[in-house]
């Protein structure tokens, strides 16, 4: 994408780093000075109407007008009888609210599919008091569609007039959603008003990060978090030529010095890409979620009896950590889900099934964890009083124990020998 970029602009790889760095570093600069200082309007030519024509052409939109100027708003339709990737997206109409609620753990609410908005902004850095949305897109379910509308800052001083359009549409909606929106989009959004000295919507409506979701079930099957490795590794979806997200700013920064509209589009395209990306998301994550069978990954598998467990679904919970032990996995990870499992037994007052989960934990054939050991140990000390048999266990863990670890060394050393006095208390008692 870099190179078609570059072969666009007619120039060398060399000569577009350069150019392109140069540049980004000194607009931003100049961008951070200009909102200290309150004035943004000098650091923009004027925008004629051939150059209007140029957006228009490169980027199929209109122009809006507000009371603050025109801002540029494009849409798109996506017919829910289609698939996006792997993905149907007619599935959110079969998506009950309160399930929702429930298996996401929301604090708020979800309410019906049709009240939801997905947000995802473009913006011209990471931090600094100069950063600035100029990119906003925005997704919801109308009738037979899904809808993608994006706001597009052509000029930096009409910014609140991007605002007051997205206060329009907000009102329409009960509920943000955003791929790690809590950290960035929603408190960046909600400075760019108080920058404008207009109230954020937002603060009101309930917001799901699907971020978070995402890492409570993929985190053990996936490379990493990120949206686009959803889209391939879940979604089925692969991006061509899709425009690096470093690239962004700089491809922004050179249209408000240049006026040159020509890769403006791959922005749109991939910021469209992300909100349609985010609707099939929620629904993968929901359908994984209510699924009772095994899903292919073992480790989604181990993931979503973790998710319950965090829930207090302790009959979900386990069901999922059994059905991983079914599975072929590795040993590592077969001796999480017995720990696992023996906490939540435990927990749960199950000391049968606790002691088989610690049991099957201790076996050689695994690799060594001290906390089984510790479990049965204790149970047979202090539950029944079988000193010997702790004192057996205890003896297998120091044998088994790792000789850098000297702290749990002097632990079970301390614990061997309480058993020992125990013993020949006991022995004690008995001849007398």
């Amino acid at each position: 994408m870099r190179d078609k970029l570059r072969q666009l602009s007619g120039e060398s790889k060399g000569e577009s780093a350069l150019r392109q760095e140069s540049s980004v570093a000194e607009f931003r600069l100049e961008l951070e000075r200009s909102f200290k200082a309150g004035r943004r309007e000098s650091l923009l030519p004027l925008q004629s109407k051939a150059e209007s024509i140029v957006l228009e052409d490169r980027v199929s939109g209109k122009w809006k007008l507000t009371p603050y100027g025109d801002i540029y708003v494009t849409e798109r339709y996506y017919p829910l009888s289609e698939l996006y990737g792997s993905s149907d997206l007619s599935l959110a109409k079969s998506i009950i609210p309160e399930n929702l609620t429930n298996l996401l753990q929301l604090s708020e609410a979800a309410g019906d599919y049709r009240s939801w908005l997905f947000l995802d902004t473009e913006t011209t850095g990471l931090g600094g008091s100069g950063v600035v949305p100029f990119l906003i897109g925005l997704g919801w379910y109308e009738k037979e569609h899904f809808i993608v509308t994006q706001l597009f800052l052509s000029e930096l001083e009409r910014e609140a007039g991007q605002l007051y359009l997205l206060t329009e549409i907000l009102k329409n909606f009960q509920m943000i959603i955003s791929f790690n929106g809590r950290a960035y989009d929603l408190p960046l959004i909600a400075a760019r008003y108080a920058l404008n000295r207009q109230a954020p919507p937002s603060e009101s409506m309930a917001h799901l990060d699907l971020l978070q979701p995402v890492r409570s079930l993929w985190k053990y099957a996936m490379k990493n978090c990120r949206l686009q490795t959803v889209e391939k590794e879940q979604l089925g979806l692969y991006r061509e030529a899709d425009i690096p997200g470093e690239l962004i700013p700089g491809v922004y920064f050179d249209y408000l010095r240049r006026r040159d509209a020509r890769k403006l589009a791959s922005i749109f395209l991939h910021n469209e890409l992300d909100i349609v990306s985010m609707a099939a998301a929620l629904i993968e994550l929901y359908q994984q979620l209510a699924q009772s069978e095994p899903v292919k990954d073992p480790r989604t598998e181990f993931a979503k009896g973790r998710h319950f467990l965090k829930a207090d679904d302790i009959a979900r919970s386990r069901h999922h950590f059994q059905q991983v032990l079914a599975s072929e996995i590795s040993k590592d990870r077969r001796l999480k889900t017995l720990l696992a499992l023996g906490r939540l037994h435990r927990a749960a007052g199950d000391w049968e099934n606790a002691l088989e989960s610690w049991r099957q934990a201790a076996d050689e054939s695994l690799p060594f964890a001290l906390e089984p050991y510790l479990c049965l140990a204790k149970y047979f000390e202090h539950q029944t009083g079988e000193f010997s048999l702790a004192l057996s266990i205890t003896k297998e863990a120091e044998r088994r124990l790792p000789q850098h670890r000297d702290s749990d060394r002097a632990a079970l050393a301390q614990r061997h020998q309480r058993l020992i006095t125990k013993l020949n208390r006991l022995a004690e008692k008995e001849k007398t």
